[in-house]
């Protein structure tokens, strides 16, 4: 029974490690690639969708720094409040809730990417 603790234990500090370098690439996306994306999008003189602008806004108001206090504090939320048990399952929806994240943000970026080249390839449908 120890072992089966310890490979649970072991899972979750896994999991909650995959969701801290996953926050961290946001941050990174945000700091670097955010405010490129902005001057390219200005440049080719594209519309941005509601979602690219949320996210532009967010790269230029640095409210992205606060993802690694996010997991800090995740960390400190889960070994407060979770048993074992749960300490996996916490951690699980942790890493689901920042794969998803990271999704939308991805998507969010390229987005107008997507629609600029749907409209070239077919100028009679736009």
């Amino acid at each position: 029974m120890d072992s089966n603790s310890n490979k649970i234990s072991i899972a979750s500090w896994v999991l909650c490690l995959l969701g801290g370098i996953v926050l961290m690439w946001l941050s990174l996306v945000f700091s670097l690639a955010g405010p490129r994306f902005e001057l390219i999008y200005k440049d080719l003189g594209i519309s941005l969708p509601g979602i690219t602008e949320v996210l532009v806004s967010v790269s230029r108001s640095w409210l992205w720094l606060s993802l690694p206090v996010i997991a800090a504090v995740q960390v400190y939320l889960e070994t407060l409040w979770c048993s074992r048990v749960s300490r996996l399952t916490f951690n699980a929806i942790y890493l689901v809730l920042c794969l998803a994240a990271m999704a939308a943000t991805v998507t969010g970026f390229f987005l107008p990417f997507i629609v600029s080249i749907d409209s070239i390839s077919a100028p009679g449908s736009a």
